[in-house]
C-alpha cells in the first residue's frame, strides 16, 4: 500500500484516509508512561514469597471497577497470581506476568458477574482464585468460555479462546474485547460500513474496510463480515475492480494491492463458508489485478510496462508505473490461494511470475530474504548505467524507454505477502523453492524488525534508571524499540499471519520424512536469490545459529522458528495492551506504537490489533 522514499521508520510512504490520497505509516515520539511499573523494584529482592508481597504492592490501581471494596478486592487477585508465578517461575518477567494475570482476572470477574459495585466485589472474590487458574494457562492449557454483551442489541458474542495467555486475558479475549471496541467506535449502522476515525462519519476507503472485514472474519462475526464486503462491492465497485474512496466521486484510478485484499477476504470467506459466490467474487477482482501486470507485449488498453521478464504489478492504474512489491506480492498470493482453491494454472503462472519478480527485482541486497518496497519510475532519459524499463503509450500506439531507481524501503507486510505466496504455492507444488524462500524470509525478517536500532547500552540504562526525573517505564521503552513496534498494526498483522502459516506448514512438514528431506537436499544444494556463493541452509545458519543441514535439522529448525515467531508476537501484543490500549475507549493510541497516517486510533490500526490478538489465541508452541 506504499509509495516513496525513505527508511522504513517514519517515512512518507503511501496509502489512503478519508480523502483518496494515499498517506504514510509512522510511529509515535515515545512519550514516558503516566505510571511508572513497580515491578522493577523486584531485583535484588531474594525471597520468593517476598517477591510476590513486593509485586502486588507496587502494581498500579487499575479502575475498571465501580468500588472501593473491588479495587481492594482486585489486589487480592493480584497477589495471588503474583504468587502462584513467583513460586512456579524464577524471573522477574514471570512475577509481572502473573501479577498482571491476576489483577485482569479480577477485573475481569467483576465486569462479567455484573455491572454494579455489589457485582464487581463478587468479581474480585473471584480474581484471586481465578488468577491462579490463568495463569497455570501460560502454554493455552486452558479453554474459556465467556459471554459479552455487546451494545448492538443484535449481537450476542460467545467467545471460546484457547491458546496463549497474556496478561490474564488470553488473546482470544483480547481480540474480542477489541473487535467490540472497533464494532462501537467506527460502526456506521445501519449500513453495514465502517469509517476511517470514530468522529468522522463518513465510510472509509476500500484498503482500511478490507482490514476491518478481516478482523471480523477471525472474531466470528461472520455475517457482518458478509455485509461489509457487499456493500463494498456496491458501493465502490468499478467494473471488475474496486475504487479506492466512496468520499471523492467516481470513477477513480484503482489500487492493485487495495483490490487483492478484498480478494483474499473473499477468498477467507470462502475457506469458511464453502460458498461458491465469494470464490466468484475473488475471481472477478483477479481478473482486474492481470490488467496491472506488466507484459512483454502492447497491451490491450491499460497502458501496462514491461521490463525484460514478466511479472510485477503496477501500484495505481494509468499512471506512470510504480512496480510495487505490496501489490505484486498481495496479488501473488491471491493467485496462489486461487489455484488452491480451483486448480486453474492460469493462477498458478500468475503466482509464480510475481515472485519471480519480487525475486529478481526486489531483493535487498543488504539483507537476504527481505523484499524491498518498489520500482519507480525516475525520468525518462536515464543514463546507461540505470536500470531500463520500457512503457506503452496508449496516445502514440509507441514503446518508450525510461529509467528505475529502486525505492529500498522494508516493510513487515511485504515480507508477508511473499511468504504467505511461498506457502501457498508449495502446498499445490511441493516444490521445494518456495517453502526455502519463504522460510529465508522469515528468518530475515524475524532478526531485522525484531532488533532495536536505537537501543540503549546497559551501562545507560542503569545510570537513566537512577535518574529520579526518569519513569523507568520511558527508558524501559527506549531500551526495547524494536522496528516491529514502530510499524503499523495492520503491516503487521499481514505479517504475522502468513508467517503463522509458514509455521505450520513447516511443522507438517517436519514429520513428514519424504519432504522434510527433500526440503533439506534444496536448502543444502541451493543458492539463494542474488547470491551465487551462498546456499540458502549457509545464510540460515548466519541469521540463526542453527545448522539445518544437520540430522533432525529441519524438525529442530521449526520449532525454534516457531517459538522465536510467536514470542515476538506475544511481545509485541504484551507490551500494546500494557502501553498503547486506552481503557476508555479499547483503542490503541499510546505508547509511542506505530501507526498508519497521521492519526492514531483509527480503523486501520484497531482492525490489524483484532487480527494479531486471533492470530496469537491460535498460535501454539
Amino acid at each position: 500500500m506504499i509509495i516513496g522514499s525513505g527508511g522504513s521508520t517514519g517515512t512518507s510512504v503511501s496509502s489512503q484516509n478519508s480523502s483518496s490520497k494515499k498517506v504514510s505509516p509512522s510511529g509515535q515520539t515515545n512519550n514516558p508512561l503516566a505510571v511508572h511499573s513497580g515491578v522493577k523494584f523486584l531485583k535484588g529482592m531474594q525471597n520468593t514469597v517476598g517477591s510476590a508481597l513486593g509485586a502486588a504492592g507496587s502494581v498500579q490501581k487499575s479502575k475498571p471497577q465501580k468500588s472501593q471494596s473491588s479495587g481492594i478486592l482486585g489486589d487480592i487477585g493480584s497477589f495471588f497470581g503474583g504468587v502462584y508465578h513467583t513460586v512456579t517461575h524464577t524471573g522477574e518477567q514471570w512475577t509481572k506476568d502473573g501479577v498482571q494475570w491476576g489483577k485482569d482476572a479480577a477485573h475481569f470477574a467483576g465486569s462479567v458477574v455484573s455491572k454494579n459495585p455489589a457485582g464487581a466485589a463478587v468479581g474480585g472474590l473471584i480474581g484471586g482464585p481465578l488468577g491462579i487458574f490463568l495463569g497455570a494457562s501460560a502454554e493455552g492449557a486452558v479453554h474459556q468460555f465467556s459471554s459479552y454483551a455487546h451494545s448492538d442489541s443484535h449481537l450476542s458474542i460467545q467467545t471460546h479462546s484457547s491458546g496463549a495467555s497474556i496478561g490474564g486475558k488470553t488473546a482470544g479475549l483480547r481480540a474480542q474485547d477489541s473487535a467490540n471496541a472497533l464494532l462501537n467506535q467506527f460502526s456506521l449502522k445501519p449500513s453495514g460500513m465502517y469509517s476511517d476515525t470514530p468522529t468522522s462519519g463518513k465510510p472509509t476507503s476500500v484498503w482500511a474496510e478490507s482490514q476491518a472485514v478481516n478482523a471480523l472474519i477471525d472474531t466470528g462475526h461472520l455475517n457482518k463480515a458478509q455485509q461489509a464486503l457487499n456493500r463494498l462491492q456496491s458501493t465502490y465497485g468499478q467494473g471488475n475492480g474496486m475504487d479506492p474512496n466512496p468520499n471523492v466521486g467516481f470513477p477513480q484510478n484503482r489500487f492493485y494491492d487495495d483490490n487483492s485484499w478484498v480478494g483474499q477476504d473473499y477468498m477467507q470467506l470462502y475457506q469458511k463458508n464453502h460458498n461458491p459466490k465469494d470464490l466468484q467474487q475473488a475471481e472477478k477482482i483477479f481478473s482486474f489485478l492481470q490488467t496491472g501486470e506488466q507484459t512483454t507485449k502492447p497491451p490491450d488498453g491499460n497502458g501496462a510496462c514491461y521490463l525484460p521478464m514478466k511479472g510485477g504489478m503496477q501500484w495505481e492504474e494509468n499512471q506512470s508505473p510504480q512496480l510495487n512489491g505490496t501489490a505484486t506480492g498481495a496479488a501473488a498470493e491471491l493467485g496462489a490461494q486461487l489455484y488452491q482453491a480451483t486448480g486453474n494454472a492460469k493462477y498458478k503462472n500468475f503466482a509464480e511470475q510475481n515472485l519471480n519478480f519480487m525475486n529478481q527485482h526486489l531483493s535487498d541486497s543488504s539483507h537476504p530474504g527481505l523484499y524491498d518496497n518498489s520500482l519507480n519510475l525516475s525520468s525518462q532519459k536515464g543514463s546507461s548505467s540505470q536500470k531500463q524499463i520500457q512503457i506503452y503509450n496508449k496516445s502514440t500506439h509507441q514503446w518508450q524507454t525510461f529509467s528505475y531507481s529502486q525505492n529500498k524501503s522494508l516493510y513487515t507486510y511485504n515480507q508477508g505477502t511473499a511468504i504467505g505466496a511461498g506457502v501457498s504455492l508449495y502446498q499445490s507444488t511441493h516444490n521445494p523453492k518456495y517453502l526455502a524462500d519463504a522460510i529465508l524470509t522469515a528468518q530475515a525478517s524475524q532478526n531485522y524488525f525484531n532488533d532495536v536500532p536505537n537501543a540503549l547500552s546497559k551501562s545507560s540504562q542503569t545510570l537513566l534508571m537512577h535518574d529520579p526525573s526518569i519513569s523507568h517505564s520511558s527508558v524501559e521503552s527506549a531500551a526495547s524499540e524494536t522496528r516491529f513496534w514502530k510499524e503499523p498494526p495492520s503491516f503487521n498483522a499481514i505479517y504475522f499471519r502468513n508467517l503463522q502459516g509458514l509455521n505450520q506448514e513447516l511443522a507438517q512438514v517436519s514429520k513428514n520424512p519424504k519432504e522434510s528431506q527433500q526440503l533439506q537436499e534444496y536448502l543444502k544444494s541451493s543458492t539463494i536469490p542474488g547470491n551465487s556463493n551462498r546456499t540458502y541452509a549457509q545464510q540460515l545458519q548466519e541469521y540463526s545459529g542453527q545448522n539445518i543441514s544437520s540430522p533432525g535439522g529441519v524438525r529442530n529448525y521449526a520449532a525454534n522458528l516457531n517459538n522465536n515467531s510467536r514470542q515476538s508476537l506475544q511481545n509485541y501484543l504484551n507490551r500494546a495492551w500494557s502501553q498503547s490500549r486506552d481503557p476508555k475507549t479499547g483503542l490503541f493510541t499510546g505508547g509511542g506504537i506505530g501507526h498508519y497516517g497521521s492519526e492514531t486510533g483509527t480503523l486501520l490500526d484497531q482492525s490489524g490489533m483484532v487480527q494479531m490478538y486471533s492470530l496469537l489465541s491460535t498460535w501454539h508452541s
